[in-house]
């Protein structure tokens, strides 16, 4: 078996122990190469935001990415050396490399909390409301607000993706669909199908590494 990494890459090393529902990335980890036998070296920095290290014999993923795949390699600890500010992982590859196809146009279905602003032609907002997405992708999403607005109107939205990293991004409003507010008699709220700003690039690189990352916490859990 063979990771296909190429020796002495830097990366961003995901490791996820199997027994956990979140994982810890590890930031700035340099690939040290494999022996050809399912064993490999990966060196990282330690770090303050990872206190508690993988132990020996703890069975784990390692996955990286570039810009069409995300790559997992199924492996385990069979042991590690602090030596300085970093810690050498001696790991055992316990699976075959699966490759997992980027998408940019998959869209994820999550609730997360945000808000829209809408500016009229002569600078009066139109609309500066909360809403909550009901999926999102790297180019678009949709989102439920209780504001009305015409299919026209160009936005923008901020998106609380992490704690205290709001994403903020330019979006025009495509369609829209009315539904039912079940939690209030006779008022309607409205679904919008917004399309992200082509200028918008360095945001929605951003947001396609996120929906990446919760593809593969979905897919972990699905298991």
């Amino acid at each position: 078996m063979k990771t296909g990494i190429e020796t002495g890459r830097l990366l961003t090393i995901d490791l996820q122990r199997l027994a956990d529902s979140d994982s810890d990335d590890l930031p700035d980890t340099m690939f040290l190469g494999e022996n050809g036998q399912g064993r490999f070296l990966i060196e990282q920095p330690i770090l303050k935001t990872v206190p508690y290290p993988l132990l020996n014999g703890e069975a784990c993923e390692c996955s990286y990415s570039d810009e069409s795949a995300v790559y997992i390699v199924p492996c385990k600890v069979h042991n590690r050396i602090p030596r300085g500010g970093e810690i050498l992982y001696a790991m055992i590859q316990t699976g075959e490399l699966e490759r997992v196809q980027r998408r940019d146009n998959f869209r994820l279905p999550i609730s997360l909390e945000g808000h829209m602003r809408a500016q009229s032609e002569a600078g009066y907002d139109i609309i500066d409301d909360p809403f909550e997405t009901v999926d999102i992708s790297g180019g678009g999403m949709a989102l439920m607000t209780s504001h009305e607005l015409d299919k026209t109107e160009d936005c923008e939205v901020k998106i609380a993706l992490e704690p205290g990293h709001p994403l903020t991004i330019q979006a025009e409003i495509c369609w829209r669909r009315n539904v039912v507010d079940e939690k209030v008699v006779k008022r309607w709220k409205y679904i919008y199908g917004l399309k992200f700003s082509e200028e918008n690039s360095k945001q929605r690189e951003y947001l396609a590494h996120f929906i990446f990352h919760k593809q593969i916490q979905q897919r972990r859990r699905a298991r």
